[in-house]
């Protein structure tokens, strides 16, 4: 739902002439954990600095960046939550623990309308200055360990404690069989 709603938003606004009318390449890449190692999904993109036009000639606004925050902001709102209704209405939803109120229709819809009235604000950085910053970038997301060597307090034979960490917290970080750990969009 994350890439769908991501993928389609980028493809969406990029076309529009308004914003550039092309196609871009982009990449992205799923986060499940935030900094301070609490569940906390999200997608890290990278977009190329402009695409192909329908006459397949190359277009871009400089170095300035093209798309308005506020722009990615409501049109990512309403693509990820009508895949979250979607999902919803074809009873693709689990619910567990304090989430369990929400098999309740009700419920739902006041959690999704509640949604809609948060302004979501999409975090967009500075334009990368050449292939090294974005290779610099890339690695620092697809090549560190949720477990690094200051979070284990000792190891021996026996045992290997880990500091607040537990091993049913960090299943919830693995990423299933089925699933690429990292995806591209089109180029």
């Amino acid at each position: 739902t994350l890439y769908h709603a991501a993928s389609a938003t980028i493809q969406e606004l990029t076309s529009d002439p308004k914003h550039l009318g092309a196609s871009v390449g982009y990449i992205c890449i799923l986060h499940t954990w935030g900094s301070e190692m609490n569940f906390h999904p999200h997608i890290h993109m990278i977009l190329l600095g402009g695409g192909l036009t329908p006459k397949n000639e190359w277009k871009d606004n400089g170095t300035e960046f093209f798309l308005p925050i506020w722009a990615i902001s409501r049109v990512f709102r309403g693509k990820y939550m009508d895949e979250l209704k979607n999902l919803w209405n074809t009873d693709q939803l689990e619910f567990h623990g304090t989430a369990e109120k929400y098999r309740n229709h009700y419920e739902f819809k006041e959690l999704i309308d509640s949604c809609y009235d948060t302004e979501w604000v999409p975090y967009c950085k500075k334009t990368f200055n050449g292939a090294q910053s974005v290779i610099d970038y890339l690695g620092k997301y697809t090549h560190r360990i949720a477990i690094s060597n200051h979070r284990i307090i000792h190891m021996d034979d026996e045992i290997c404690p880990l500091l607040h960490i537990f091993i049913g917290f960090i299943l919830a970080f693995v990423v299933p069989f089925c699933l690429a750990h990292i995806r591209s969009g089109v180029l």
